[in-house]
């Protein structure tokens, strides 16, 4: 008979690519625009273009005009998730290693 709950000791396998998927999840929200930074004048600020969410907001808040084609320069946030979830990928491949590996 199978069991609906998985063995603890196999949950670890599957942690790397939760890391890896959440790498992969901020990616899309830095192309949609979504979770964005706070303003900021840091060489790898980025602008998002008119009708991103973003730009939306400035406008709503005053903080642009309706005519601005770019947003304010803003912190990339995700992109820093982004890395966030390689550096934790990278740190979980290590510390669970694949079964094939186990195996050897």
């Amino acid at each position: 008979m199978a069991t609906l709950v998985p063995d603890p000791a196999d949950a670890g396998r599957h942690c790397p690519a939760l890391a890896f998927g959440i790498a992969i999840g901020r990616i899309g929200c830095f192309l949609n625009g979504c979770c964005y930074g706070d303003p900021c004048n840091l060489p790898w600020a980025v602008r998002f273009p008119k009708e991103s969410p973003p730009w939306v907001a400035e406008v709503k808040r005053n903080q642009i005009p309706p005519d601005a084609d770019f947003s304010l320069w803003l912190h990339p946030t995700q992109i820093y998730s982004t890395i966030d979830g390689l550096i934790l990928f990278l740190l979980l491949a290590a510390y669970y290693p694949s079964e094939s590996e186990t195996a050897r």
